[in-house]
Order: structure tokens, then sequence, then C-alpha cells
């Protein structure tokens, strides 16, 4: 890549992503971010957390 460095597919990403947040009605955006959503989720995500990070340890 060179020069660029991934700042290119950092952008084409983050522009892709615009462009979808833009064009998806604003019901479905706050229903993404919604905290109640989130709570119910947690166990979850910390889980899943941590037997990634146990898998980054064994990569090392």
């Amino acid at each position: 890549m060179g020069w660029l460095n991934g700042w290119l597919l950092l952008v084409i990403f983050f522009g892709i992503f615009g462009v979808i947040v833009l064009t998806c009605p604003k019901e479905v955006i706050a229903r993404l971010y919604e905290e109640e959503e989130w709570k119910k989720r947690g166990i979850f995500l910390k889980i899943t957390g941590l037997i990634g990070v146990f898998f980054l340890y064994l990569l090392h």
C-alpha cells in the first residue's frame, strides 16, 4: 500500500457507513443505539470479550 498505510480503506469504510446511515430510516438508527438493548447483550458481550482476549493470549 505504500504511503497510504490503510488510510484509503478507512475513508472508504466510513464513506460506505455514512451512506448506509443516511439511507436508513431514523427509527432503525435510533434502535441501534438504545441502551436497553445493549444491557440485554451485556453478558454475551463480556463472555465473548473474554474468549477473544484468551485467544489473543494464545496467539502471543
